[in-house]
């Protein structure tokens, strides 16, 4: 099983596309790429870590691009996710939603906004095309517009070290085996 880190998907926000001069001539279009390419990575089994924004459209739009999607969702709450937990959990299916900043270790944080703090890496999205890959030291903008709408594998994050990406894989392998026992990353 492979972690995948994303960001900001909008689904359904038209407006998006202009606001960020994302390349589709219609959402429907913006859509069924972004689902596409996320097919394209990830594999039943896997784990998508969602840094928020994911969808701002009806309930029943939502779960029918969730039920698309390959792979296990854990979402980190991003402010266009309005939504409740038991929206994301129950009725979406995803593995688990997040209010508020993960803190993998005292030197990784997980949120959809950029934290800037010193000596901890920061793997974010929420700031769209408006910052590139590595825009600081310590912060990663996950936002799918600076990575061709892919998820990210923890391999393709040159930011982190072997004992960095070994440190998330062991946070959501034990997060999974205390919640859901049987999977395993």
């Amino acid at each position: 099983m492979k972690i995948y880190l994303t960001s900001d998907h909008h689904f359904f926000h038209k407006k998006i596309i202009g606001y960020c001069n994302r390349p589709f001539s219609s959402m429907e279009e913006m859509n069924e790429v972004m689902i596409e390419k996320w097919n394209k990575r990830v594999s039943d089994g896997d784990m998508v870590v969602h840094l928020g924004d994911f969808s701002l459209y009806k309930h029943e739009h939502t779960l029918n691009v969730v039920s698309q999607l390959n792979g296990d969702i854990i979402l980190i709450k991003g402010n266009h996710d309005r939504r409740t937990r038991r929206f994301w959990i129950e009725e979406a299916g995803f593995k688990e939603y997040f209010k508020n900043d993960v803190a993998v270790s005292d030197n990784i944080i997980l949120s959809h906004r950029p934290r800037r703090m010193k000596d901890v890496i920061n793997l974010h999205g929420h700031v769209h095309n408006n910052l590139d890959r590595y825009h600081s030291k310590n912060c990663v903008n996950l936002s799918v517009e600076v990575w061709d709408y892919y998820p990210v594998s923890l391999d393709e994050i040159e930011l982190l070290s072997e004992e960095d990406k070994k440190i998330i894989k062991d946070f959501f392998d034990s997060f999974i085996k205390i919640n859901f026992g049987h999977l395993e990353l």
